[in-house]
């Protein structure tokens, strides 16, 4: 059941994924073919939203696969002495998931948090940093040349027009932290943290 239940998540978390690539393909494309900078960065409300869910379910992955292993097969007495309870365990896990952090954030320490890389992970940030390199590279290739007529005396900028300029450059260095940071703070889940969680649980349980 939990097996089959994996699996579902993997291939789930892999039509995520392909879905990412196709839309974030598509836009970029169709921001090239208008020749308008901002339509670049469209493909950002894709890649992020994709990123999260990609998270979750990844972290379902890791809960269920530890569970086996925690209460299956380590358990090398008997398995009848761990009937499945998935409901009641996952819900004490979460308890002592809570716990651990709340007390991990007290005493300063944000160990618990850490995550492994993963290098699932890295198609979201390729993906995201392609998109901005294409944007910026639009940006260069569409204002270069009219800052150089300006200097030159060869063409007139508006005031308007340099707020624009101004606010598509800054508009791509926002977009880009703030990408950064979400991908920062929402991280994979541990394994080894997510085990210990379900060790607890096994500790409550049995003694």
């Amino acid at each position: 059941m939990l097996r089959t239940e994996i699996l579902q998540y993997l291939e789930e978390y892999q039509s995520v994924r392909n879905m990412m690539y196709t839309a974030t393909a598509a836009l970029l494309a169709f921001g090239i073919d208008t020749g308008q900078v901002y339509m670049l960065l469209l493909p950002l409300v894709v890649i992020i939203p994709s990123y999260s869910i990609a998270m979750n379910y990844w972290g379902c992955v890791v809960k269920a696969a530890t569970y086996l292993q925690c209460f299956y097969e380590e358990n090398t007495i008997s398995h009848s002495g761990y009937p499945i309870q998935w409901e009641t365990r996952a819900h004490r896990f979460k308890l002592e998931q809570e716990k651990q952090e709340s007390e991990a954030l007290n005493n300063g320490d944000d160990s618990v948090e850490d995550a492994t890389k993963s290098e699932q992970l890295l198609p979201y940030k390729v993906a995201a940093l392609v998109c901005h390199a294409v944007y910026y590279t639009m940006f260069f290739t569409v204002n270069i040349p009219v800052f150089r007529g300006y200097l030159a005396g060869e063409m007139s900028v508006s005031l308007l027009d340099c707020f624009n300029y101004s606010f598509q450059f800054w508009l791509g260095i926002i977009t880009f932290a703030f990408t950064l940071y979400f991908m920062r703070i929402k991280k994979p889940p541990k394994y080894s943290m997510y085990k210990y969680y379900w060790e607890q649980v096994r500790t409550a349980e049995f003694g």
